[in-house]
């Protein structure tokens, strides 16, 4: 390296303005392929389209200076970057040379200058305009950046100060991961609308943000008018208005809807996010689900984002229960294995003690299953293995945690307390091996399996922290799970699991008198990789079924819902539809931990947004104007333990 670099002066520069992580997630978005970029613009041509064919044209520049070395005094290489990509220019003329060399990093310039060929010593193949440079006839400062907060690159660009970056965002937004994420969000957007509109005809309608408080579901934002006690509720999502549309006979309708919920924050939330929406009368749940499958495949964006294996549909599907007992979750992560068993049936003779003890729990209800960590007894220390077992004991159930030796033997005292033949239907139901760690979880059925799901979760973090592979980064696993429960218990009586307006399967229809709690819906939700990015169902369309869930089962105010009563009685067609969280399904695909990577300006997971310094208070005027007044609350402000502050 050094021996090239004395032999030409312009090496080292080379090395340091070409990162080839930098160019590859530029690439593809070249206006070469795309010449109408140049149109009603002052430049003839973009930082990343030029090629060899450009050899001695005269060329027109704008961009922001990303490097700058210089090559003693009379020679100065910048390299010139826009959204297109990046050009290395030399400047020899000694007055260009003076005013670039005082104009600071990320200023905005114009450049003239005509192109050639590089030396072929100093081409650079991790540059898509590697074979290129242009020597500068002009250069001109448009705007001088002033001192930067951080520097607008992505080596060495410190990701861990979030308040920073997003008080700051419109300088994040220019470094190539951020503008690569959002170029592939427009692209899948772009996609999925094509094939909606031209291939099976639907209709993309605009519906209102500003509605009526809805007494069900998430919390909404209230949003005051100029009259007293009178209040919008901003839509937490278009349910009403897509089922109304249904009823106006628009047949087939889709958006991609602005949401609102106030939430606590995580790194897959947002005050206000994206969902694609999907409404269509005379339907099923197997025609929305092909529907949503097609959806997928056709605008699956292994051209644009080659990193992406091809996908087939159909997806797998599994039902509500079947997740709760091998996964222990309604979201499962299909990409490893790691099912849960119920040992219940085969432990109910047993002597031993917590096991006797956990299946007598809740009236003799109580569960027994367990999970099996693969080589979790060679590989996880004291500690991790005692933070699994708090998963459950925090939750006051009953837990076991067996280690396997070489010989498949169990470890400790258990060997001695569990009788050979519960251990060894332990083991043929776990499917255990050499250096496998058990963990067995017993008591009440709900709270086993949700616990169970969790350790399973943790398990699998815990091995791959020591090197266990066990999925790949480019493991797409969809997973169709269906058959949820219509209703469940909350702290106040009976809730809808999915909203009021699902339907139940028809087989169900009579037990809605008798026994709610056992009906079924006709739900159905999409996961990837563990995460739920849609959710979906078949409608009640007929206005009385409507009116005895709303008022007899879950004991609603009919004075809320009298226009979707009225709306379902004239004459409203059967209907269902879904909804994808638009933002979850573009982060995963590209790849990031969190939606806010693919969101231009995303809210901390507080809800604040330090660019705009929002939400800020009101003025009593402006209170006043809306009939508000403030009322003093002394407020405590708490920070959950392990969690940093923003």
């Amino acid at each position: 390296g050094v021996e090239r670099s004395l032999r030409s002066p312009r090496a080292s520069f080379r090395s340091l303005c070409s990162s080839s992580d930098v160019e590859r997630n530029l690439k593809r978005q070249s206006s070469s392929s795309n010449p109408c970029v140049n149109s009603y613009s002052c430049r003839s041509h973009t930082c990343g389209e030029l090629r060899s064919e450009h050899v001695g044209e005269k060329v027109k520049l704008y961009g922001w200076v990303s490097h700058k070395r210089p090559l003693g005094s009379t020679i100065l290489f910048i390299v010139l970057r826009d959204v297109y990509g990046r050009i290395q220019v030399i400047l020899d003329q000694p007055e260009l040379v003076a005013v670039a060399s005082a104009a600071p990093m990320e200023s905005v310039v114009e450049i003239v200058g005509a192109v050639r060929r590089r030396p072929d010593i100093d081409i650079n193949p991790a540059m898509e305009t590697g074979e290129l440079e242009v020597v500068a006839t002009a250069f001109r400062v448009l705007n001088k950046a002033e001192k930067l907060p951080f520097l607008v690159h992505d080596k060495g660009y410190n990701v861990q100060r979030e308040q920073l970056r997003m008080k700051h965002r419109h300088l994040e937004l220019r470094t190539s991961h951020m503008q690569r994420a959002l170029r592939f969000r427009s692209d899948l957007t772009l996609s999925m609308r094509r094939y909606l509109m031209e291939e099976v005809g639907f209709l993309d309608i605009e519906t209102p943000t500003l509605a009526r408080f809805s007494p069900t579901g998430a919390r909404e934002f209230i949003v005051p008018t100029f009259e007293p006690n009178s209040f919008y509720s901003l839509v937490q999502s278009p349910q009403q208005f897509k089922q109304m549309l249904m009823c106006a006979g628009i047949d087939r309708y889709f958006q991609f809807a602005r949401c609102y919920r106030h939430e606590s924050g995580t790194s897959q939330r947002q005050p206000e996010f994206t969902q694609l929406d999907l409404e269509l009368s005379f339907t099923t749940q197997a025609d929305i689900i092909r529907l949503v499958e097609a959806v997928i495949t056709h605008s699956w964006p292994t051209s644009s984002w080659p990193h992406l294996p091809a996908i087939t549909a159909p997806f797998p599907q599994m039902t509500y229960d079947q997740a709760m007992l091998q996964y222990g979750c309604d979201k499962p992560d299909t990409r490893f294995d790691m099912h849960i068993h119920d040992l219940s049936a085969g432990l109910a003779g047993s002597e031993f003690a917590p096991f006797r003890s956990a299946l007598s729990a809740n009236d003799g209800t109580g569960v027994v299953r367990g999970v099996r960590v693969p080589r979790g007894a060679a590989l996880l220390v004291t500690r991790e293995r005692a933070q699994l077992e708090a998963i459950a004991r925090n939750e006051g159930l009953t837990v076991i945690s067996a280690r396997l030796d070489d010989s498949s033997q169990w470890q400790s005292q258990l060997q001695s307390k569990v009788a050979s033949e519960h251990r060894s239907y332990i083991d043929e139901q776990l499917g255990s091996c050499a250096q496998d760690l058990l963990v067995l979880v017993g008591g009440q059925l709900d709270k086993v399996a949700s616990t169970l799901g969790a350790i399973r979760l943790e398990s699998a973090r815990l091995l791959q922290d020591h090197g266990v592979v066990l999925y790949g980064e480019k493991d797409f696993n969809f997973l169709w799970v269906h058959t949820f429960p219509l209703f469940e218990m909350g702290k106040d009586g009976i809730e809808s699991t999915h909203h009021p307006f699902t339907a139940p399967v028809a087989e169900d229809v009579h037990l809605l008198d008798t026994d709610p709690l056992k009906v079924q819906a006709q739900h159905y939700d999409l996961v990837l990789n563990g995460v739920e990015v849609g959710g979906g169902s078949i409608r009640i369309h007929d206005s009385e079924l409507q009116r005895k869930v709303l008022q007899d089962i879950l004991k609603l105010e009919l004075d809320d819902f009298e226009h979707m009563l009225q709306m379902l009685a004239d004459s409203c067609p059967p209907h269902g539809g879904i909804a994808l969280g638009f933002d979850r399904y573009v982060s995963i695909l590209a790849g990031k931990k969190s939606i806010r990577d693919v969101i231009a300006f995303p809210k901390q997971s507080s809800g604040h947004d330090p660019l705009l310094k929002a939400p800020g208070p009101l003025s009593s005027a402006l209170l006043a104007e809306r009939f508000l007044k403030v009322l003093p609350v002394a407020r405590t402000e708490t920070v959950e333990e392990g969690t940093e502050k923003e």
